[in-house]
């Protein structure tokens, strides 16, 4: 009978070049995909209009693997304290693209929130598992995005309920 050859922990590199997006967000809207999550962030200024968009897909598979974890830091900094309404996304003019985004890592100081996105190949993903090197698979900035805290949290809870 032939083993299965063990799975083995892949390592990423996070590449040091420049974010392609930068953005403050105010708002944000989740849309439900077939095998992924479209997560909409918008900036907008006191008079309600949008200032600036952004827009990427995270596969439910990775928000899956996160979930207890950004459950868990949520129960470290506090639940939001009222609800947002998340079906807020910017009209098709203003998406001018959705990025693949492979990776979320959250960061908060005082009321200061942030989410850096990053990207890698699938490809590179798979050579590296076959591969018998320890060769990191490279990971790549696409957007740094800031918000309140509050928003931050309001955020997971509306990617995982409370």
């Amino acid at each position: 009978m032939e083993k299965k050859p063990k799975g083995r922990e892949l390592v990423a590199e996070l590449v040091p070049v420049r974010f392609g997006t930068s953005l403050h967000f105010n708002r944000f809207g989740i849309e439900r995909l077939d095998v992924a999550t479209a997560v909409h962030f918008g900036l907008f200024n006191n008079d309600d209009e949008l200032l600036a968009t952004y827009s990427c897909v995270l596969f439910n598979e990775y928000l899956d693997r996160c979930k207890k974890e950004w459950l868990d830091y949520l129960g470290k900094i506090g639940t939001p304290k009222a609800a947002l309404e998340t079906s807020w996304r910017p009209s098709a003019s203003r998406i001018s693209r959705i990025e693949p985004v492979t990776a979320w890592f959250l960061a908060r100081n005082g009321d200061e929130a942030e989410i850096r996105c990053y990207t890698h190949s699938l490809g590179d993903v798979l050579s590296a598992g076959r591969s018998e090197s320890r060769e990191k698979i490279r990971a790549y900035p696409t957007a740094l995005l800031k918000s309140s805290l509050e928003t931050q949290k309001l955020l997971i809870v509306g990617l995982f309920g409370g």
